[in-house]
């Protein structure tokens, strides 16, 4: 606790707070010291959970060349996509198919008689009461699919035709299911149009008798009805129905967008160019993990630019400071052994021969299929021989895959992938460890402990400069007392000699 009485130099005319500040800046130098070995393990422990989240995307990506799925993706091509649209899943055979669209599915509709005149055409922004023989409050039922019914009890008064097609839109059925009827008003036709969300036989709309229902010519003469139907086609000449016109069937998604009177040719085929995207990608997304950690391992290293004291930061402007901290900041993780272990680990994966690939061309290294190691000022980036690499997908998609995707129970018997993958989970595992994890809310690693040592250290550092510094105010202080009672004695000796 700091000293509560401070005399600073009344008595001895020195500048004794300015003594003091010189005596204790001393004694700082080795708070100063700790602050910035502080200041340094944050900055090292940011830049390694950088590099970890960076791992980590990394990952997502090698996860996926694992998968056999990713590299089993099919193309269908459809002759007349105004018939059929096709799109292939990965278990679609590959293979030339006959499609041929009979009749469209679709859904229930019911169009109103006409309602008003050309001379008195309804208005549906106005109360319905106002303009059809109507009054007080008055029900409307309709029935849908599957049994679901609605019932829309409106004050026709103040209720318009608007209100009651948002009523119908909106909401679920009676009986709290998903309601499956749409409404619509045509005021130039002057019907009312219902009409079911879904396709398929099953789909029905009815409407019960009612003054609304007869008023709004819903019911009776000139209402038109057409069921709902399915959809009917012919694969490879087998016929086939489906309540909607997107089917899906051994692997294929079909999209019936009309009737044809001839079939119509759908080819299915490995994609290679999917296989080749997703080969580039992957390799992308390496190089940019090997540039980001390579960054760190060779960034300049300045130590002559330490963290600034607070004392330092008074004597800079904000321009100043900020250039001082980008020195400072630099090269932090600099030859750090982790980072290169991390990059040698890779490296030697990358070059690395597999063994037991099952591949007509022998495809078991990188190279094989047109990714070589780029120049040695690169660092261990990949470059892409496109055109071998697009060739050996042509020849050997299989090969291809399993260069990548084979599974093992040791690493040796890993695919490019598996390796990788482990290589990856190791470097994340052991920078945690050094570092923790930025979405941890306990940090229990090598480099968070370090720092709370040192918070300890500085705790106790300043408590004793905080002594320290009473210390020197209190002998200071007993200094100017006696120096004023001398004074006082000297002024009462001067008062008696100079009276006699």
């Amino acid at each position: 606790m700091a000293s509560s009485l401070r005399i600073g130099g009344l008595a001895s005319g020195m500048d004794i707070d300015s003594m003091v500040k010189e005596l204790m800046k001393a004694e700082r130098m080795r708070l100063d010291s700790l602050t910035r070995k502080r200041q340094i393990l944050q900055w090292q422990r940011e830049d390694y959970r950088t590099i970890n989240n960076i791992l980590r995307s990394f990952r997502d990506t090698v996860f996926n060349m694992k998968l056999q799925g990713t590299f089993l993706t099919r193309r269908a091509d459809s002759n007349n996509e105004s018939v059929v649209k096709v799109t292939a899943g990965g278990s679609a055979v590959d293979g030339i198919y006959e499609v041929k669209v009979t009749q469209m599915a679709r859904g229930a509709y019911l169009t109103g008689g006409q309602i008003g005149s050309e001379e008195n055409p309804i208005d549906p922004t106005r109360s319905i009461a106002s303009q059809l023989e109507l009054s007080g409050e008055k029900k409307l039922v309709i029935s849908g699919p599957d049994g679901t019914k609605k019932t829309f009890t409106i004050n026709t008064d103040t209720a318009s035709i608007n209100d009651l097609v948002n009523r119908i839109n909106t909401g679920l059925d009676d009986n709290g299911k998903t309601w499956g009827v749409r409404a619509s008003y045509d005021a130039v036709n002057r019907r009312f149009f219902l009409m079911t969300k879904d396709t398929g036989v099953n789909q029905t709309i009815e409407i019960e008798d009612g003054e609304l229902a007869e008023a709004l010519k819903l019911t009776g003469d000139g209402v038109v009805y057409s069921p709902g139907q399915d959809a009917k086609y012919k694969l490879n000449g087998v016929d086939l129905t489906a309540p909607s016109n997107k089917v899906l069937i051994n692997g294929l998604t079909l999209e019936l967008k009309g009737e044809s009177d001839i079939p119509i040719t759908v080819t299915v085929s490995r994609d290679t160019d999917s296989i080749f995207n997703v080969i580039k990608g992957f390799v992308e997304k390496y190089n940019e993990t090997i540039d980001a950690i390579n960054k760190e391992y060779y960034e300049e290293r300045y130590k002559d630019y330490q963290p600034l004291t607070d004392a330092m930061r008074e004597e800079l402007s904000d321009k100043q400071e900020e250039q001082w901290e980008e020195k400072a900041r630099s090269g932090m993780l600099r030859f750090d052994s982790m980072l290169g272990s991390t990059l040698n680990k890779f490296r030697n994966t990358m070059i690395s021969s597999i063994d037991g690939i099952i591949s007509t061309e022998g495809y078991n290294n990188l190279s094989k299929i047109g990714i070589n190691t780029a120049s040695y000022q690169e660092r261990g980036k990949l470059v892409i021989d496109e055109t071998k690499l697009k060739e050996a997908i042509q020849k050997d998609p299989d090969g291809v895959m399993s260069f990548f995707t084979k599974s093992g129970d040791t690493y040796n018997e890993k695919g490019l992938a598996g390796r990788l993958y482990d290589d990856v989970t190791g470097a994340i595992n052991s920078f945690i460890t050094k570092a923790g994890s930025s979405d941890s809310l306990v940090d229990d690693s090598q480099v968070g402990k370090q720092i709370r040592n040192i918070d300890k250290s500085i705790d106790t550092m300043n408590e004793h400069l905080q002594k320290m510094e009473d210390r020197y105010w209190r002998q200071f202080t007993a200094m100017e007392k006696a120096i004023n009672q001398l004074n006082q004695q000297s002024a009462w000796l001067a008062m008696m000699f100079g009276g006699m």
